[in-house]
């Protein structure tokens, strides 16, 4: 992360594990292939799947096959930001193979 940020002055950082602890994001615990990913919903958009765990896994599924796909527009190593339903839900992978994150377009 240093590197991507050498010629810039940085004025503040707010950290993942802060936006948790400030319940801005709510980690979802979701394995795949056997292992534990760091997910994380925003609070706005997990209010709507937080009782249906059935639609909730669909739709992380469904993020990560987008998350697989290639686009051109992607930067490579950094960040990947795929559309799964237009305005309404968006998943950015930060880093490759790095936490995930659901959100609706509003909390971007």
């Amino acid at each position: 992360m240093d590197d991507f940020f050498t010629e810039a002055d940085v004025v503040s950082v707010y950290t993942r594990e802060q936006a948790i602890e400030d319940g801005i994001l709510v980690r979802v615990p979701y394995r795949r292939d056997d292992r534990q990913l760091d997910l994380c919903f925003t609070a706005n958009l997990f209010t709507d799947y937080k009782e249906d765990e059935t639609a909730r896994d669909a739709l992380i599924e469904r993020g990560i096959r987008l998350l697989q796909q290639f686009d051109p527009e992607d930067l490579p190593g950094v960040r990947k930001l795929r559309v799964i339903d237009a305005d309404r839900i968006w998943v950015v992978e930060d880093f490759i193979g790095g936490p995930l994150t659901f959100m609706r377009p509003e909390d971007y």
